[in-house]
């Protein structure tokens, strides 16, 4: 199951990319594809995770970094990494 933005932060402890990898959920950091052109951008310092959450046209994404954890929207043509939590 795809998690929502507030699952996906409920699961978590994470505050940066290094506490994202020794989580449970083991987040990477691969980046993401650009919704134009399809050049991958961030990979290897910034992993952004689609979570099933939607406002309105945009899905809202986990992004996490050598500093930080934030949230944002997203085109959904945006190719962000995918990590399911179980039930």
């Amino acid at each position: 199951m795809l998690p929502t933005l507030a699952e996906f932060q409920a699961e978590t402890a994470i505050t940066n990319s290094a506490t994202a990898f020794s989580s449970p959920l083991r987040l990477t950091v691969g980046g993401c594809r650009g919704n134009t052109k399809g050049t991958v951008s961030g990979a290897g310092t910034t992993g952004n995770h689609y979570t099933s959450t939607i406002s309105g046209a945009l899905s809202s994404i986990y992004t996490v970094a050598a500093g930080a954890v934030s949230t944002t929207n997203v085109q959904r043509s945006t190719g962000a990494s995918v990590r399911c939590i179980k039930n």
